[in-house]
């Protein structure tokens, strides 16, 4: 892998991670279009771990207060229901359970050009609804998240192992249907990210130590840098732009890259 490609590709991640494009359907049609060799494992799991960064960065203060409330919680043996990290730990758990299972089985099921166009496609349509779900939801901080809104989310974060569907996109859109205003949601999204994140990026450094890997570490570098940045721009871009209508334009770039890749087949 040359670094430029190490640099597209983390630009790439950084970009299409946050914003609810699916990363991993573009990490695909890139190097397909370019006729680049498919990036290994390892790569893709380093440019994970420069999203991860980007988030610790771009929400430490609503990650910060998530711990320092519960902590609190603890001392004076608050109400369960009250607790943040048990919620984000519910909508965490069955994509856990399906990676474990099912995982491999999934992405090599829509590891083609059709299973993304259709993944691209049929979350786009949902998309173009979204904005016009009512906002006056009681529900306007994480703090207030209940264990039901929690499920929702965590139920619909497995359809994410489908190549073209997005983590984020899935995430924020199931949090939105189910009752969260769009600041919630997204924020949401973005913390249970980071523990996913998370897992994959020790997983990086353990094939790194194990000399698992295929790139140089000077590539393994750069695209972690690449995206770290790519990745922390798009964070404050979702987040600033979030109180206007822009959940339809994602919808409408989604079903148009859907239906190219359609006739490119």
């Amino acid at each position: 892998m040359s670094t430029l490609q190490a640099i597209i590709l983390g630009i790439l991640q950084g970009i299409t991670e946050f914003l609810p494009i699916s990363s991993s359907a573009h990490l695909r049609i890139i190097p397909m279009l370019f006729n680049w060799q498919i990036q290994s494992v390892s790569f893709d799991l380093i440019l994970h771990a420069g999203s991860l960064f980007a988030v610790l960065i771009g929400l430490n203060k609503d990650i910060f207060s998530i711990i320092k409330d519960d902590f609190q919680r603890l001392k004076i043996k608050a109400k369960f229901n009250l607790f943040v990290i048990p919620k984000l730990l519910i909508a965490t758990i069955p994509a856990v359970i399906i990676g474990i299972l099912i995982k491999d089985q999934i992405e090599e099921l829509t590891n083609n050009r059709i299973g993304m166009a259709v993944g691209l496609i049929s979350i786009g349509i949902l998309f173009l609804f979204i904005d016009k779900i009512s906002q006056k939801s009681k529900i306007k901080s994480i703090k207030d998240i209940t264990f039901l809104n929690a499920l929702i989310v965590g139920i619909s974060q497995p359809l994410a192992f489908f190549r073209g569907v997005s983590r984020s996109g899935i995430t924020i859109m199931s949090g939105i249907f189910s009752g969260l205003k769009k600041e919630v949601a997204i924020k949401f999204s973005f913390i249970l990210s980071a523990i996913i994140l998370c897992g994959t990026s020790l997983l990086t450094t353990y094939e790194i130590i194990q000399g698992s890997v295929d790139e140089s570490i000077i590539i393994l570098i750069i695209g972690f840098i690449s995206s770290f940045i790519a990745s922390l721009l798009s964070i404050k871009l979702l987040l600033k732009i979030l109180n206007t209508n822009v959940f339809i334009y994602f919808g409408i770039y989604r079903i148009l890259l859907g239906i190219i890749i359609l006739i490119w087949m």
